[in-house]
């Protein structure tokens, strides 16, 4: 299909896959200076000697280099063991044997990828709206490198080296050349009038008419074989049903637990449809900061005067870490929020604002290593939900953290 195209991106797509992607190195007389002062700290955390370190951020090409892998690495060994061995089993990995040495850039595994949004969808999907998804399972496992730069994305696991033959994740140029392949598809389902959003691996595709809709989903499916993809209809929720090897009283055995489920979600569809895809409006600005005993905090809400806050803490939360005890203030402000606004929360969000940037950061992730932080951040998503709100974070002095809605 591609082959007719006139488009330049075409030609790079077919070229790229027909000879495996070839990394264009920069060189790092012209990289950018920002990309270089975090190399240089990954070197020195290597315990590297400086000269080293420099000897090594010069020339075109990379040198011969291997990091450590990141903690989470070991700490989930049987998990990333397990799909090492599913990766060498399908070629995704080669593994190195006694004789063959190594790679030359052995990476660290353990590098986190944040996904954007498809906030774009909202151009064409309206509420109440059909639509269907679709994603490319391991997609980037499916696009070779080229033999001769393979050495280049070498791993270690245990004492065995391996290098991918397929694109990975961690590399940065990754996430352009994949979005560049898939975006041809996109392309080709566009001039066809077919509205598609595409990022990576995820596509999706919809209309206000539910017979548009499914004509649109037929003939994405259509599109995407001719160039290539291979659909596991078998796997689908409704296959079953429709060979009938599965029937409604499997699922539902009487009309009345059919009726309950349905209305569950009758019920719930104005509180579950697509409400992420929105930022909520900031219904409360709470502030608060915590000492070694106590805390204070301001609670904002719109129309009102501002109300404070003062609280103490107990003999055992005061032996807990400094950032925890900065989310529990969180939590303890949050709370009286709840109780003093009431409906005004609801459906909408509380902008926290705080001096510690650790507990700003938290409560952005809501995640936590540190069991005592993590205890407070789950305090806190159940008040979120027992308010229907959600809690959006900004720092006073914490301005690297970025604000958003979790």
């Amino acid at each position: 299909m591609l082959k007719d195209s006139k488009r330049e991106s075409s030609r790079r797509v077919l070229k790229l896959l027909r000879t495996g992607i070839k990394p264009q190195f920069v060189g790092t007389a012209e990289a950018d200076r920002k990309k270089i002062e975090q190399v240089r700290a990954t070197l020195a955390r290597e315990s590297a000697p400086r000269k080293e370190v420099e000897a090594k951020l010069t020339g075109r090409v990379p040198q011969e280099v291997e990091f450590k892998n990141h903690r989470s690495c070991y700490e989930n060994a049987s998990l990333g063991v397990r799909e090492v061995v599913k990766m060498v089993v399908n070629r995704t990995l080669e593994v190195y044997g006694p004789k063959d040495g190594k790679p030359k850039v052995v990476n660290p595994l353990g590098v986190e990828f944040k996904y954007e949004t498809l906030r774009e969808v909202l151009t064409f999907l309206t509420n109440g709206a059909y639509f269907s998804t679709w994603d490319f399972k391991a997609g980037y496992y499916h696009v070779l490198i080229h033999p001769a730069y393979r050495k280049y994305f070498g791993i270690k696991v245990g004492e065995v080296y391996m290098h991918y033959n397929v694109m990975c994740f961690g590399w940065s140029e990754a996430c352009y050349l994949y979005t560049l392949l898939t975006q041809e598809a996109a392309k080709e389902l566009r001039i066809r009038s077919v509205p598609v959003s595409s990022y990576l691996d995820d596509g999706l595709t919809g209309s206000a008419d539910f017979w548009r809709a499914v004509w649109e989903t037929v003939f994405g499916v259509k599109v995407l074989t001719l160039l290539g993809a291979v659909f596991s209809i078998p796997n689908r929720p409704f296959f079953a049903a429709i060979q009938g090897k599965l029937s409604w009283d499997d699922v539902f055995p009487t009309l009345q637990a059919a009726r309950a489920a349905a209305q569950l979600f009758i019920d719930n569809l104005p509180a579950w449809n697509g409400r992420a895809w929105f930022p909520r409006r900031v219904a409360v600005e709470a502030g608060s900061d915590a000492s070694d005993t106590g805390f204070g905090g301001t609670i904002r809400v719109p129309g009102a005067q501002k109300i404070a806050v003062v609280g103490s803490l107990s003999e055992e939360e005061r032996l807990i870490s400094s950032t925890a005890r900065e989310t529990l203030a969180f939590v303890r402000v949050l709370r009286e929020a709840l109780d003093r606004a009431g409906d005004a929360l609801r459906g909408g969000a509380v902008l926290l604002t705080g001096n510690n940037q650790s507990a700003v950061s938290a409560v952005n992730a809501m995640n936590s290593r540190t069991p005592d932080v993590n205890a407070a951040l789950h305090q806190l998503f159940e008040l979120c939900v027992r308010g229907d709100s959600m809690s959006s974070p900004s720092g006073s002095r914490a301005r690297s953290c970025k604000r958003r809605t979790i």
